[in-house]
């Protein structure tokens, strides 16, 4: 569990990556209401364990990465409130235990 929710942090999240090969048994990941900022890294491959990944509630952009989908065990996703434009990658359908999936106050289409 890696709980770091409503703090200051900013900037870039590119070394999510990292966090994610040192500890690819981490089941939960929460990050919401900081000030994060830039593009969702593509790197989730190394999350293979997730069941719960949170960065709603700050400043993201561009799209949703398509390797969301190798996500298998994941049960929540919360985005909501950034700044994601696009499409939703066809790739989530491959996340079958997916029971919470919120996208609200974006830009996708």
């Amino acid at each position: 569990v890696f709980f770091l929710a409503r703090n200051s942090f900013f900037g870039h999240i590119s070394n999510l990556r990292g966090i994610l090969s040192m500890n690819n048994s981490l089941t939960y990941l929460d990050l919401s209401s900081n000030t994060l900022s830039g593009e969702i890294p593509d790197c989730w491959k190394y999350g293979y364990y997730l069941v719960t990944l949170n960065l709603a509630n700050n400043n993201l952009s561009r799209q949703i990465p398509i390797s969301m989908g190798q996500l298998i065990h994941l049960k929540t996703l919360q985005l909501e409130n950034n700044s994601l434009s696009g499409e939703v990658p066809l790739s989530l359908k491959t996340c079958t235990d997916l029971t919470v999936l919120d996208f609200a106050k974006n830009t996708l289409g």
